[in-house]
């Protein structure tokens, strides 16, 4: 095998384990938190997902959020989690931090 060809050979090896591995950077984590009162199921959602997230307890106080089962990226699981409620997800480009308000 000519060194050319060999080099080629094995940068087309190295990018297609760079693609692999950003894949499954992005695939998401195993979430399982159930239905519940969302000032209970948003701080096991963080943890488990190991996210910042912020939010006044009084607001979101009494809103049952969704279940989430299965692998998720976080912004994904949050919004699977605050279907039909009356919350609302935003995420801080900078930190990634989430925050929770209750739409008015």
């Amino acid at each position: 095998m000519s060194p050319i060809r060999a080099i080629s050979l094995l940068t087309g090896i190295v990018l297609t384990l760079l693609a692999l591995q950003a894949c499954g950077a992005n695939s998401g984590q195993r979430i399982e938190v159930p239905s519940g009162d969302a000032t209970i199921t948003l701080l096991e959602f963080a943890r488990q997902a190991k996210v910042e997230i912020i939010f006044d307890a009084q607001s979101v106080s009494g809103i049952q959020t969704q279940s989430v089962m299965g692998k998720h990226l976080p912004s994904e699981a949050l919004d699977l989690m605050t279907t039909d409620t009356p919350l609302v997800v935003d995420q801080d480009e900078h930190t990634g931090a989430f925050a929770i308000t209750r739409k008015t």
